[in-house]
Order: structure tokens, then C-alpha cells, then sequence
């Protein structure tokens, strides 16, 4: 993936500027997901929707590469979860929701560019709006 900066007349000034960003994004999504166990990929869609551009294409890809970054961040993650014995010592836990999950990924990646980039981007809203809410609770 190649990052595309808007108004890139500037030349060197507007990629470091978009270099700049990416690193900053990245160690926000990282932090906020070792922190909390999830939330960075709500800042990587954001982060890549920023940087991708504002075409449909440019969503669709946004929401996609995000989903390489999810699944880097919560590796690491996991494995200092492990390291700290944070998790269920037999896993069965993680197994009976890993497996529906992983049929609901795919399915969900499946489907992701037959929907219009608005409707995507409501699901999304509504998805962290409900979570921001249920954490207040």
C-alpha cells in the first residue's frame, strides 16, 4: 500500500507531514489497544481514511488495511496477555468466540465492497457509539 497525502502540491513537505502522522497514528492505535485490549483499530480506520484520501475506493481501503493493523495490534497484545497471565488458563473462552468470529470476519470482509462507503460508515458509528455507551454504563 502506497499512503496518498491530500493536496500533495508541496511536494517532501506535505509527505513528511503525512510520515509524521502515520507514526504518531500508530503509536496511538498501539497504545490505546494494549491499553484497553481493543480501540486501536477505531483509530486506524480513522488514521487511513485520513491518509487514504476521500474517493469511495479510498474508504473501502481504509476500513481494509485497518484490518492488517487489527491483526498486528492484538497479536502483540495477546502475547503480552499470555506473558502476563491475564488470560483464561484453558482457553476455552477465547475458543468459543475465536471460531464464530473468525467465520463472522470473513463474511464480513466477504461483503465489505458491496456496501455503499456511507452505509459503512454508519454500521461504524453506531458500533462505537453503543460500545462508548455500554462502558459508561
Amino acid at each position: 500500500m502506497r499512503l496518498k497525502t491530500k493536496n500533495c502540491a508541496n511536494g517532501i513537505k506535505n509527505k513528511k507531514k503525512a510520515l509524521m502522522f502515520t507514526v504518531i497514528s500508530g503509536i496511538v492505535a498501539g497504545f490505546i489497544n494494549g491499553l484497553l485490549g481493543a480501540g486501536g483499530g477505531i483509530i486506524a480506520v480513522l488514521a487511513l481514511g485520513r491518509l487514504l484520501g476521500s474517493r469511495e475506493e479510498d474508504k473501502h481501503d481504509a476500513f481494509a488495511n485497518a484490518l492488517l493493523l487489527m491483526l498486528v495490534l492484538s497479536a502483540v497484545s495477546l502475547i503480552t496477555y499470555i506473558k502476563g497471565g491475564v488470560l483464561d488458563e484453558t482457553g476455552g473462552t477465547i475458543l468459543s468466540l475465536a471460531i464464530p468470529a473468525l467465520l463472522g470476519g470473513a463474511v464480513g470482509a466477504f461483503l465489505q465492497n458491496r456496501f455503499d462507503v456511507k452505509i459503512l460508515k454508519l454500521i461504524f458509528s453506531i458500533v462505537i457509539i453503543y460500545s462508548g455507551i455500554k462502558m459508561i454504563i
